[in-house]
């Protein structure tokens, strides 16, 4: 079913589609377990200039997760079109120090693997604005990165990386084999779960990687998703959640193994998945992919009781947040937020917050300042106002609470001057000096 741009209740809802099947097996067996209502795009930042015509037109979407019975996949029901999507993406990896450091790090670690850098073939899925790619070439590899996002990409391809913009398909997929040969290895870090139709990019991961070579992706862990009630990562672009339970079956269709997988201490629990091909592959199933396996069963991550009493684990933070930011009020201290990203929106929506919560939001990415929020529409500010005295608030909010000690870290002048953040998952608490 499609909705067509129409108005309810005093508020314009955008084109979606609402999906019956499941997205990994097709299974008709999906049962609806969190319901967030009509909220706007997480990453649908206005831009610079805009006001009251430009607030009142936004739209909304419902935004529905569901758990399959079949193969145990979590995933957004409601889909929104990816040129909508991605028209204007506001989200740049390079921006956040942490990620820098890892990719940086993720570059050396495979350069010890491969000694001749320079005949093995690195292909990113996702390369945003090219955090990954870059350190990449640095170590000498061949690389090539597909990207949707044309205003995030631009740069890159202007100093000459390899990069196509589109969804990583069979054809963008080709195109790499053509120009470059198959890959050694395909990476990909938080952009499938940001994918549709996965079937469309497992078609171009057999296609375009070498029989000994792998996959290796990151993506958010939905044990994290469930254990720390981070409702923050469930948005219209993180499209599906996974567990090792769902990419097993997922991956035995495409005549893929998964055989091993690693915890990553980024975007507040993400998990690094290692796919072969089934018969070619030479690497063995590791203690790591069967421990995780057995913590799944037991968890029971494959059975709908495990999601059914969700909403209301979230809903006790969304309290407390907002009784935390009442009692600020009465005292007259002014709160801001930081991290103008999806995560931010999510929260920002389920806890209802406006101009009367928040003054306004910082964030380190220039491409955002002056832009202004999903939803509620704050305005963006860099975050160095947090080291002016005359303009610094009592209260952050932290919706980068994921990068707590790198944010508290920059800003030292503000939480050594009495400044206080408030985190506000997996349980809302306030952090000073």
């Amino acid at each position: 079913m499609t909705n067509r741009n129409q108005p309810r209740r005093g508020q314009w809802v955008g084109e979606y589609l609402n999906h019956n099947q499941c997205r990994f097996c097709h299974g008709t067996r999906l049962k609806d377990f969190l319901d967030f209502g009509l909220v706007p795009l997480a990453g649908g930042f206005l831009g610079k200039g805009s006001g009251i015509k430009e607030f009142n037109r936004e739209r909304k979407y419902p935004l529905i997760i569901a758990f399959c019975e079949d193969c145990y996949l979590v995933q957004v029901r409601t889909i929104v079109p990816t040129e909508v999507l991605y028209k204007d993406y506001f989200y740049f990896s390079s921006a956040i120090g942490t990620l820098v450091k890892h990719f940086q790090a993720y570059a050396r670690e495979l350069a010890d693997l491969f000694p001749n850098t320079s005949e093995r073939l690195v292909v990113e899925i996702g390369c945003n604005d090219g955090v990954f790619l870059k350190p990449l070439k640095q170590a000498g590899f061949k690389v090539a990165g597909v990207d949707p996002a044309q205003n995030v990409v631009k740069p890159l391809i202007k100093d000459g990386y390899q990069v196509a913009v589109d969804g990583f398909n069979p054809k963008s997929a080709g195109i790499i084999k053509k120009k470059q040969g198959l890959a050694d290895i395909i990476v990909s870090s938080n952009s499938l779960a940001h994918i549709d139709d996965m079937d469309q990019v497992m078609m171009g991961v057999t296609e375009l990687l070498k029989p000994d070579g792998y996959l290796a992706f990151e993506v958010h862990y939905l044990g994290s998703i469930l254990a720390e009630k981070q409702y923050d990562m469930m948005y219209h672009d993180h499209m599906s959640y996974y567990s090792l339970l769902t990419l097993e079956k997922f991956m035995q269709r495409w005549g893929l193994e998964i055989y091993d997988v690693k915890p990553i201490p980024i975007h507040a629990g993400s998990r690094r998945f290692y796919v072969q091909k089934r018969g070619t592959g030479k690497r063995p199933k590791t203690n790591a992919y069967r421990l995780m396996k057995r913590e799944e069963r037991r968890l029971h991550y494959d059975k709908y009781s495990t999601y059914a009493d969700y909403y209301q684990k979230i809903e006790k933070t969304r309290n407390d947040l907002k009784k935390l930011l009442k009692s600020i009020q009465r005292e007259g201290k002014t709160v801001i937020g930081y991290g103008a990203s999806g995560r931010a929106t999510q929260i920002m929506s389920f806890c209802g917050l406006t101009k009367a919560d928040l003054v306004y939001v910082v964030d380190d990415a220039p491409a955002k300042i002056g832009a202004f929020t999903p939803g509620n529409h704050l305005e963006i500010k860099s975050s160095a106002i947090l080291d002016d005295p005359k303009k610094r608030p009592d209260y952050v909010l932290l919706f980068a609470w994921s990068f707590y000690k790198e944010i508290t870290a920059k800003h030292q002048v503000y939480f050594q001057s009495g400044g206080k953040f408030i985190i506000p998952l997996p349980r809302v608490k306030v952090i000073d000096v």
